[in-house]
């Protein structure tokens, strides 16, 4: 740094470090009262780059001009003209100012040294002295006066943070005990809050109450609240005019008022309630009416101020003989009090609205139409409904505490084995479960039920399962319902797969046979070749056979329905298609027999699949039972179908019976159990009693016997009488016969036959000229055709008969 110029330091408390900031001259200030020892220090002063304001010869003009001009350092000598010295002038610049001095003087006896140490002089410089001694002192004291600012401030800045937190710490102290006196009164308040609230907890009935209000008088009175009776006005919200009942605790007893207020005092207290406001009255003699006061008085003598606050079934009261007695602190433990005289209430409420809604619950589980079973946290049953009770074969009183299902087991229906405890399984895993569709609930009287269980865990409101819930159903008559459904739509897809092949196979098979009768007339009839195209024909007839029973079971023909009478079809029927076997027919008619719409045809050729796989089944001979009864169907019969009227058809054999393994199937299309059936007698009849809006139904014991049960809807329409010509159908008899086979002929085969093997044919018969043909395009027109020969095998050349041959199944 030059000479001459200051380097101030900027001082951060407790670091003291140096910052340079910009320099400027340092203005010395030179008290010498020899003028030419002061000229020559002012100018070499100046030559060393110091500013001098001024020079002064006293020690009086020393302080005066130091005041006025502020210089950085003063040159003071100690011997000076006039009353004050040097020493003097020294202390009141360095003690008032805080400016730095340094001594100059010729003398360094120990006395004057002495002197100059009292005022704490920043250097001494004897005379004479050298520039350079001169500079040197300068520059120290400069330096030592900025370090002692430095420091000074810094104690000053130190002494006043120290005061300020000393401030602080008076005042957190002051507000901790604040606090801690307030956690005192709030552990006073909240331990009366917490005897009130116990007891309004316990609040069961009405006359709780008088316990409720002895602890809000004493935790009033441990709260130090100033009051001379504690009231509870008590209400019902849900009444259109509701009477007030007046629990009261005046000298350390509880009282009950009810129906002791006029009307005038009923309705103030009706209307401070419905105003739902805390009312302070501070004097009574001035805020309130005479009458209010004399009531006020009658009951509980001198009253001066009363503080009201309402609750949700009342008001709750206190009062005092002061005037003005209850601060703010008073009307809030009064209204922490009131909103916990608001919760009992609430909840004495909810108790009785709980109470009702149990009771609507009993109701509607006796009511529902499903089990429903619930158990505690471990498996024990704690509730279950009537169903419920006739599901297991319990009831109520002995299920109770008993565990699920203890009494009764659950099995799987096909394997039988027993299947674990559901409830066991909700309260392992905490999840809801289904059981298996095909679920078995043996009951405690061993009855077996098919059922459709949902279990679900019952959780409390912290979501701990605390329980099980079980629905079940009786699914026995749904699970029946479905099964028909699935059979018929099972039927149905085959039937139109069945169809589509069938009818291509027939136009093959019309072309084959065909040919064949061509080329058996081209040759001897006693010849090998002409017995082995017989047998070829014979099971292209078979073939033909089976293709028009494919075609039967997937059109079925769309019954042509009449109102008939089913006591001669069903006779007739029997005993023509057991004619010549061993077993006898054994029939139960009502004579009284309802008619139905049917089909004669077709039904004729149910009984006949019937009654031939009841003739087969007895190939010892035997009995076979044919009975038709009338019966009305209800929902309750669990029965696929719609309520009303039917004739109930049961065609029971005596033999060996079916296993359970193909009973399951023996509706199935193409299932047989034997060497020469098709598979498609029972599919066919199933079918056709599906299109009379009918249902069939088999049951069977091995050893036992197999029993068929028809269900047709009756009509109570007029019969027509045309059963002769039909009859003829049945037996394969009459003029009837002829005109039906060939309709059903072209109706099976699909009429037109369009295949160019069949045409070929046909031309080749009218080249031999033993036949009349036409033939038509392949537009739609048929092909017609008249055989003038008899001689031949076939007679007219086509596949015999399409209606369906009644002993294939």
């Amino acid at each position: 740094m030059p000479p001459g110029q200051t380097t101030f330091l900027a001082s951060n408390p407790g670091l003291n470090l140096e910052c340079p900031m910009d320099p400027i001259p340092t203005h010395i200030l030179v008290v010498e009262d020899e003028p030419i020892v002061a000229l020559h220090l002012q100018q070499r002063l100046e030559r060393m780059g110091y500013r001098v304001p001024d020079v002064v010869a006293t020690g009086e003009a020393a302080i005066e001009t130091a005041m006025q001009k502020l210089p950085q350092l003063v040159l003071m000598d100690i011997s000076l003209e006039g009353a004050m010295d040097g020493v003097e002038a020294a202390e009141q610049v360095t003690t008032h100012l805080r400016i730095p001095v340094v001594f100059l003087t010729a003398f360094s006896n120990d006395r004057t040294l002495e002197r100059a140490k009292v005022t704490e002089p920043y250097g001494y410089l004897l005379k004479p002295f050298e520039e350079r001694e001169l500079q040197t002192t300068i520059e120290v004291a400069l330096y030592k006066h900025q370090a002692e600012r430095a420091l000074r401030e810094a104690n000053e800045d130190l002494e006043r943070r120290v005061e300020e937190r000393t401030a602080e710490l008076q005042h957190a102290n002051e507000a901790l005990q604040g606090e801690i006196d307030e956690r005192a009164r709030r552990e006073v308040r909240r331990a009366a809050l917490a005897r009130v609230r116990e007891q309004v907890w316990r609040m069961q009935t009405s006359s709780d109450i008088e316990n409720v209000v002895t602890s809000i008088w004493e935790g009033l009175d441990r709260l130090g609240v100033p009051f001379q009776n504690c009231v509870i006005q008590v209400l019902d919200p849900q009444a259109p005019s509701p009477p007030v009942t007046v629990y009261d605790y005046q000298s350390s007893e509880p009282r009950v008022m009810q129906g002791g207020l006029d009307g005038a005092a009923e309705a103030v207290i009706i209307e401070m309630w419905q105003r739902g406001e805390t009312v302070y009255r501070r004097d009574l003699r001035q805020e309130d009416p005479q009458i209010e006061r004399d009531r006020m008085e009658r009951f509980y003598g001198e009253v001066r101020s009363v503080l009201d606050v309402p609750f949700s079934h009342g008001t709750l009261a206190v009062n005092s003989s002061e005037t003005g007695a209850f601060s703010d602190e008073h009307v809030a433990i009064l209204e922490e009090l009131a909103e916990a005289l608001s919760d009992g209430f609430r909840r004495l409420a909810d108790l009785h609205e709980l109470a009702a809604e149990r009771e609507r619950l009993a109701v509607t589980l006796r009511s529902i139409a499903d089990s429903v079973v619930a158990t505690d946290a471990e498996g024990k049953i704690v509730l279950m409904n009537r169903v419920a009770e006739s599901l297991t074969g319990w009831n109520h009183s002995e299920a109770v505490e008993c565990s699920f299902p203890e009494g009764s087991n659950v099995i799987d229906e096909e394997t039988r084995q027993i299947q674990q405890n559901p409830v066991d399984r909700i309260l392992g895993s905490g999840s809801a479960i289904d059981l298996d569709l095909h679920t078995i609930l043996i009951s405690s009287d061993g009855n077996e039920r098919l059922i459709s269980t949902s279990t679900a865990p019952i959780r409390d409101d912290e979501g701990k399962t605390i329980g099980v819930v079980l629905v079940s159903r009786d699914v026995a008559a749904q699970w029946k319902m479905e099964e028909e459904l699935l059979k018929t739509e099972k039927l149905e897809s085959l039937g139109v797969v069945a169809g589509g092949i069938a009818h291509d196979f027939n136009n093959i098979l019309t072309t084959i046979i065909g040919y064949l009768s061509l080329a058996k007339g081209q040759i001897e009839p006693e010849s090998r070749l002409f017995d082995h195209l017989s047998e070829v024909e014979a099971a292209a007839d078979r073939a033909t056979d089976l293709t028009h029973q494919l075609l039967a079971f997937a059109k079925g023909g769309a019954p042509v329905k009449q109102a008939a009478s089913m006591v001669d079809l069903l006779r007739d029927s029997a005993t023509f298609t057991t004619r010549g076997s061993n077993v006898a027919c054994e029939f139960d008619i009502d004579d009284n027999l309802w008619a139905a719409e049917i089909d004669r045809g077709q039904i004729s050729q149910v009984t006949q699949n019937l009654v031939i796989n009841a003739d087969q089944a007895m190939p010892d001979g035997g009995r076979l039972f044919l009975q038709a009864h009338n019966r009305e169907i209800i929902e309750a019969d669990e029965l696929p179908l719609s309520p009303g009227r039917y004739l109930h058809i049961v065609v029971r054999d005596q033999g060996a019976g079916i296993s359970d393994e193909h009973l399951q199937r023996i509706f199935d299309p193409y299932f047989t159990t034997k060497r020469e059936g098709s598979g498609l007698g029972l599919a066919t009849a199933y079918a056709i009693v599906k299109n009379h809006d009918g249902h069939v139904t088999v049951a069977s014991r091995l050893r036992e016997g197999t029993t068929f049960e028809i269900y047709l809807p009756a009509t109570m329409m007029s019969v027509i009488d045309s059963f002769e010509d039909e009859r003829g159908l049945i037996l394969g008899e009459g003029p009837g016969s002829g005109r039906r086979r060939r309709r059903a002929h072209s109706t099976s085969r699909g009429g037109n036959a369009d295949a160019s093997g069949v045409c070929r044919r046909l031309r080749r018969r009218r080249q031999r000229g033993d036949r009349e043909v036409s033939l038509g395009s392949r537009r739609g027109r048929g092909v017609r055709y008249r055989d003038h020969g008899s001689d031949h095998p076939r007679g007219d050349g086509w596949p015999r008969s399409t209606w369906p041959s009644a002993g294939h199944r």
